[in-house]
Order: structure tokens, then sequence, then C-alpha cells
């Protein structure tokens, strides 16, 4: 599962030290090794959110380089974020935990569900329709914001770890053992899409209603152009668990263990490796806000972030 995976990287590198890092508005550290972040998300450059362990929520400036603390209002570990607009955000993590805010992340509110699973990740598509996928095949969807959640779990013991929405309802869940869940009536309904790999699947990314591709377990890479009708694997140059994958326009970046990265520039048919100083389990790369930008954002273990733009460019690496 991709949060154990990622969980026992950062409990290695926890107990061998590590540095502060990132500054609050006051220019002050903030974050130091006990907050290993999961995932991020950017409406734009200036206006980003990353959470993780102990219940952590940055609310992440000036392009990735100031870090201010949100009041989570709870310790459980935070592993997916998902912000419609500057404004509606979502967050999951550890028990079930969901938590909503309508003003930015000033206030987190805890939204009471029966599920007591762990929730890997959050996609909301608007202010209103989101999902949220986990352990167990649990599946939950609502409709009007996030204060109601109808459950669509699989009633299977399988791990489920990403979930991405296109237009025209279309949508794809990723998880343990190559699983591959296809919905077309807005998650409904999700079918499976059969593929060759038994590998566990990390993170997806879809570029329209047709292409899509996942990354997972021992650096497999999984691409379809068909609306996943048929899925070919790709050689990603590494064997290394791959986390996280995120697209812009044609470039594709993905991100894993030891701080791999890798990049795309023809829709995930070839793929090289990009220089990283970091050494570090990557758990997440996301686009730094509209497609104007070429920058994408990086977090992972022991409080690592960094930027890091389309041709490879590396801001100098905020961590140990």
């Amino acid at each position: 599962m991709v949060m154990a995976t990622v969980i026992s990287s950062c409990s290695l590198e926890m107990k061998n030290g590590g540095h502060e890092t990132g500054e609050s508005a006051m220019g002050k550290p903030i974050i130091t090794y006990r907050h290993s972040l999961f995932d991020a998300d950017f409406i734009d450059a200036d206006n980003g959110w990353a959470v993780g362990y102990w219940g952590s929520i940055f609310n992440v400036k000036a392009n990735g380089k100031t870090f201010i603390k949100q009041k989570s209002g709870t310790e459980e570990s935070l592993y997916g974020v998902s912000f419609a607009d500057l404004k509606h955000g979502w967050v999951v993590g550890d028990r079930g935990i969901i938590l909503k805010t309508d003003n930015g992340g000033q206030h987190w509110q805890k939204v009471e569900t029966k599920i007591k699973h762990k929730l890997f990740q959050v996609f909301f598509a608007n202010p209103s329709e989101g999902w949220t996928v986990g352990e167990y095949s649990t599946i939950l969807m609502t409709k009007d914001g996030g204060l109601t959640w109808d459950d669509r779990s699989l009633g299977e013991d399988i791990n489920l770890y990403d979930v991405i929405f296109t237009e025209k309802n279309v949508g794809w869940i990723v998880g343990e053992f190559g699983t591959i869940l296809y919905t077309q009536d807005n998650g409904q309904t999700w079918r499976r899409q059969e593929n060759r790999m038994s590998n566990s699947l990390f993170g997806v990314t879809a570029m329209g209603v047709n292409r899509a591709i996942a990354v997972g377990s021992g650096g497999v890479v999984l691409e379809t152009s068909n609306g996943g009708e048929s899925w070919s694997s790709a050689v990603s140059g590494t064997e290394r668990n791959l986390f996280g994958i995120a697209a812009r326009n044609e470039v594709i970046l993905a991100c894993g263990a030891k701080g791999t990265i890798i990049k795309s520039i023809n829709w995930g048919n070839t793929w090289q490796p990009v220089v990283s100083t970091s050494k570090a389990s990557l758990a997440s790369v996301v686009p730094m806000g509209s497609n104007a930008t070429d920058t994408y954002f990086i977090v992972g273990s022991s409080g690592t972030n960094f930027s890091l733009s389309a041709s490879g460019r590396q801001r100098a690496e905020v961590k140990n």
C-alpha cells in the first residue's frame, strides 16, 4: 500500500534525524523532520496547500517558499488534499477522517461519516462534487460539497490509492494488484479495466477522456490512449516505486522512492530521468496552478518540498 510504503520510508529517515525546513510568514522555520508530507494541491503559484503527519496542514505561498501552518484540529495523519478554488478545500487521512474548509483553511471542519478506514486521496472537480478512496476498496462520493457522503465501496479487500476525474463525467481509480477502475457516469458506477500488471498502482493522471497514465510499484508505468479499453506498459527506466504523477499539457512528471523523478514530453510514450538533489521518498507531484505555468511542486518524507520546472530545473530544495 502506498501510504504504508511511504510511511515506512519516512520513519526510517526520521530516526536518522533531519533539519528544520520551510519558512513561516515571519521567516521562522516551521516544518521539521516530523512533518513528512504526503500530498499537495495548488490553485496558483501563490496559493497551495500541503498535508502530512500529525494532522499537518500548511498553506503554501510565494511559489512554494513560504509555509503557513493551519489548525486542522486533529493529530491523525493526513494523506490527500484537494481544492476546487481559493476557498473550498478538503483533506482526508487516517481513521476515515475528512476535513473541509470554506475559507481557504482559516477554519477546518471535521465531517462525520461511518467510515473508519484510511482514506488515501480526495478529488473535487468543483465546489460541490467530490470523491475519496481508501482501504478495503472504499469509495465515497459527495454532491453537496462534502457535507454528506454516499458510500460506493466495492466490498473487497483491496486498497485504492488515487482518483481523478476529467470532463464529461469520466474518471479513474487505481489501487492494489494492478486495479484500475473506470467510470463514465460521474462515479455512479465503476467497472474494472484489464491490464497485465499485478503491481500496486499508486498514482494516476488523465489528459482528456481518452488518455491516462498510472504509476506504481517497481517503477511500473501504464498508459492508455483509448479511454482504458487497452493499457500498455512503458519503459520508465527505474525499478523504484513511483508514488505520484502529474500532467501539464504534454509534459508529465512522476516521482517516487529515494528521490526518483522521471519525465515524459510525449504523453508518456518514453521517459527520461530528472536529476534531483533529493534522496527522500517523494510522495506527490502537482502542477503549481494554471496552465500558464510549467512549474511543479513535489513533497515527501521528512518535510521535503521543492519546485521543479518542466525543463527539469529544480529550485533549491527546502529540506535536510
